[in-house]
C-alpha cells in the first residue's frame, strides 16, 4: 500500500551529516571530524547562573510564536540592527526553511552556492523546488560574474529572484566575502526592477576571524524596495547550545513577518522558551554579554591555532584546499569523494564527502587529533 505521495517517495536522506557523524561517534577511538561542533563542548558557564534564575513559566511555559518583545529586541541587539520584525524558529534551519518555503511555489528556482550545505538541497527537494547553483569561489574571489549569469536567467523565467547567501566563514569552505565584494553583491541586487528576496544564512557570524563579531555594520545593508532581506539566525553555534534548536527569522518587511508567524504557528508552533528567554536576558545584559563575548574570542583563538596546523601541513604535502577565511570548516576539492570517505573510514578517520569536495570539520578535532591529517587526506584525493 502507497502511505507517502508520489512526489515525496524519493525524499530520503543520503549522505546525511548526522548519519554519518552517528557512524563516526561509534568508532571508538576514531577521528570525528564531521558535524560542525566545537569540541571540547563545554557550554558557557554564565548560561547556567542565567537560566537558574528563569521563573518556571519561563523555563517551561508556552513562547510566543515570535519570541515576544524581549527577544525581537534581543535579535536586534544581536545583529546590531535597528527596526527587524524577529520571529523565533527552531535554529538556523527553521528560519532558512522558513524563508524558502514563503517565498517560492512549487516548480520554481532557488539560487544557492556551490559547494554549499548539503541540506539547501534538500530542502528545495523536499518542497518540489529546482536547486540552481552559482558558482561560489573562482581564483580565490567570489564568483560574482557566474552569480550574475545564474540569477540573469532565473529572472527570465520567473520574474523574481530567491537566493541564499552562508556568509561569514561560509560552509563547507570557511570562505567570507569582503565588504567590497558583498558592496558588488548589493549594487547589482539593488538594480534589478524584480522582487527579491535574499535568504542570509548567518550561522556563523560569531565564528569569524574578520572583527565581524564585533563590528555588524556590515549586516546594516541600504537596499531598495525591491529587495528583501531574511537575516537567518542560528544560536546553536554562538551561544554552544546545538541541540536546544533555537535561531531567528528577522526581517525588515512587516508583511514577510505577519506570513511568517502563520507559517511559525503551522508549523512547529512556538520554541524553546528557556533559551528564548536565556539570549534575550545576555544580549540585553552589557555585564553578561561581556561574558559572552570572552568566551567566544577563546573559540576564535582556537580555530585560529587548528586551522594553521592544518594548512600548513596540507601546504607541506600539496594538498589543495579551497580558501579559508575562518570558522568550523576546511575543504578539499575532490573528484572521488565517496571513495577518499571510505577509505579514511577503513582508517577510523571520519570526515564529511559534499558536493565535488571532502569537508574537514576542524571544529571537533583538537590541536593534537589534527597533526598529520592533511597527509593521510592527500594520499587518497584526486584533483
Amino acid at each position: 500500500m502507497d502511505f507517502v505521495t508520489e512526489s515525496k517517495k524519493d525524499n530520503i536522506l543520503k549522505n546525511d551529516a548526522l548519519g554519518i557523524a552517528k557512524i563516526a561517534r561509534e568508532d571508538k577511538g576514531g577521528i570525528n571530524a564531521t558535524l560542525g561542533i566545537f569540541s571540547p563542548l563545554e557550554p558557557f558557564s554564565f548560561l547556567e547562573g542565567v537560566s537558574s534564575k528563569l521563573q518556571i513559566k519561563q523555563k517551561y511555559g508556552y513562547s510566543s510564536v515570535d519570541g515576544g518583545e524581549e527577544f525581537r529586541k534581543a535579535v536586534n541587539a544581536y545583529l546590531g540592527l535597528d527596526g527587524c520584525y524577529v520571529v523565533a524558529t527552531p535554529g538556523g534551519t527553521g528560519a532558512i526553511n522558513a524563508s524558502i518555503n514563503l517565498t517560492l511555489e512549487k516548480g520554481e528556482d532557488l539560487l544557492i552556492p556551490y559547494p554549499c550545505w548539503g541540506p539547501y538541497n534538500n530542502m528545495a527537494k523536499g518542497l518540489s523546488l529546482n536547486a540552481i547553483y552559482y558558482n561560489l569561489i573562482k581564483d580565490d574571489k567570489f564568483d560574482l560574474s557566474d552569480f550574475i549569469k545564474k540569477a540573469n536567467e532565473i529572472i527570465d523565467r520567473q520574474r523574481r529572484l530567491v537566493f541564499i547567501i552562508n556568509d561569514p566563514c561560509q560552509n563547507p569552505t570557511g570562505y567570507s566575502l569582503s565588504n567590497d565584494e558583498l558592496k558588488e553583491l548589493f549594487n547589482y541586487l539593488n538594480n534589478l526592477s524584480v522582487p527579491v528576496s535574499v535568504i542570509y544564512d548567518l550561522a556563523y557570524l560569531d565564528i569569524s576571524n574578520e572583527k565581524r563579531h564585533i563590528d555588524r555594520s556590515f549586516l546594516d545593508i541600504k537596499v531598495n524596495d525591491n529587495v528583501n532581506i531574511l537575516y537567518c539566525v542560528s544560536f546553536s553555534k554562538s551561544y554552544q547550545i546545538y541541540g536546544q534548536r533555537l535561531g531567528a527569522l528577522a526581517t525588515k518587511n512587516e508583511e514577510f513577518y505577519k506570513v511568517a508567524c502563520f507559517y511559525a504557528r503551522t508549523t512547529w508552533s512556538n520554541c524553546n522558551n528557556a533559551m528564548i528567554n536565556v539570549v534575550s536576558e545576555v544580549e540585553l545584559n552589557k555585564e553578561i554579554k561581556k561574558e559572552h563575548i570572552e568566551g567566544l574570542e577563546k573559540i576564535r583563538s582556537e580555530l585560529i591555532k587548528r586551522s594553521k596546523i592544518f594548512l600548513d601541513e596540507a601546504k607541506e604535502c600539496d594538498l589543495n584546499t579551497i580558501k579559508y577565511n575562518g570558522g568550523f570548516f576546511i575543504s578539499i576539492p575532490c573528484s572521488n569523494n565517496k571513495e577518499v570517505y571510505e577509505k579514511l573510514k577503513a582508517e577510523h578517520i571520519h570526515i564529511l564527502p559534499v558536493c565535488n569536495i571532502v569537508r574537514v570539520a576542524i571544529c571537533g578535532l583538537e590541536c593534537d587529533k589534527l597533526k598529520g591529517l592533511a597527509k593521510k587526506i592527500k594520499k587518497y584525493i584526486k584533483a
